[in-house]
Formats: structure tokens, sequence, C-alpha cells
């Protein structure tokens, strides 16, 4: 599990291991799609499922302003 502190708001929230390994793969630069290919082999669901929840997850991160949509 993660917890991600927004100093500036005072807020936290808190995600599972599946969220955590969102995290990082963001942080690291990669898109919802790749991380969901990596993380889709240690579990039983389908890659279309997994990148569904991830991209919900990126746009809650979004629309608390904990990341940002990089310009290409």
């Amino acid at each position: 599990e993660l917890v991600i502190l927004d100093l500036a708001r005072g807020d936290y929230f808190g995600v599972n291991e599946v969220g955590a390994r969102l995290w990082e793969g963001l942080i690291a630069g990669k898109t919802p799609r790749e991380i969901a290919a990596e993380i889709q082999k240690d579990y039983a669901v389908t890659t279309e499922a997994l990148l569904a929840d991830l991209v919900k997850l990126t746009d809650e991160f979004i629309a608390r302003s904990l990341v940002r949509v990089a310009s290409p």
C-alpha cells in the first residue's frame, strides 16, 4: 500500500498495491497501458479490465492534482 500526501492541501490519498504500482509507473514516465501490461501477469484479470481500472485511478490522481499530464 501507499499513502500519497498533498502537503499544499493537507490531504492524503491511500492506494492498494496495484495503485502503488500505478503511481510508481506514472512517476517513472510510463503510460497506464504500459503499467497494465506489466501488472497483468501477476493477477487473474484481463489487460482491458486492468487498464480500465488504472485509467480511472489515473483520472482521480489528475482530478486531485496529484499528477499532471505531460505535453508530448
